[in-house]
């Protein structure tokens, strides 16, 4: 795997590329239709914080894929192969979307277990395209091995944030007003 001539002229998404990009696409609409359900529900203010909360994580998932793929374009099988796995961290992670949507609109605690099994499996694969990337192509090997540090850095920060969701929920109800401080403390056990 070697990087693309930056001064190819010509060049052109593949099917592939195309067909990771509808995966983002679906993601954006999953988002869309629910921040849409939830404004007209009457809870415009919450829609927002889920909808900038979505696009942020898409957008970052879809920028990193989209750029690799058009620095690496290796239209191998084993490209393809784990491209396919990323796509399927995306249609995980919009499984998901629903379900924060309606968790940030209850204002009990955040639920985002199944978006972020979505951006583990996006990751692995980043991680297994940049190994690659940096491995066959000395001249990229730093970045490479700088971009799977950082990404897996990041990811544990993803992980310690779902698990530490469940404890965010006395913020949201204390500004949203929807339950007494004490009764948040004795529904979180800590009284």
């Amino acid at each position: 795997m070697t990087g693309r001539d930056p001064e190819e002229h010509g060049r052109t998404a593949s099917p592939l590329e195309l067909l990771s990009d509808l995966t983002f696409v679906v993601a954006v609409g999953t988002a869309a239709f629910q921040f849409a359900e939830m404004v007209a529900e009457g809870h415009a203010g919450q829609a927002v914080i889920a909808f900038v909360l979505a696009m942020f994580a898409i957008s970052i998932a879809w920028i990193s894929f989209g750029w690799f793929a058009s620095a690496f374009a290796t239209d191998d099988w084993l490209y393809r192969a784990v491209t396919m796995l990323q796509m399927i961290g995306v249609v995980v992670f919009s499984l998901g979307l629903p379900a924060m949507f309606h968790s940030v609109r209850e204002g009990g605690h955040l639920e985002l277990r199944a978006m972020v099994i979505g951006y583990v499996v996006m990751r692995i694969a980043m991680v297994l395209q940049w190994w690659r990337a940096a491995r066959q192509s000395p001249p990229v090997h730093a970045v490479g091995m700088a971009n799977i540090r950082w990404t897996l850095i990041v990811q544990a920060g993803w992980i310690v944030v779902v698990m530490l969701a469940p404890f965010v929920t006395v913020i949201g109800y204390e500004t949203t007003g929807h339950r007494h401080p004490q009764q948040m403390l004795k529904e979180l056990g800590t009284q």
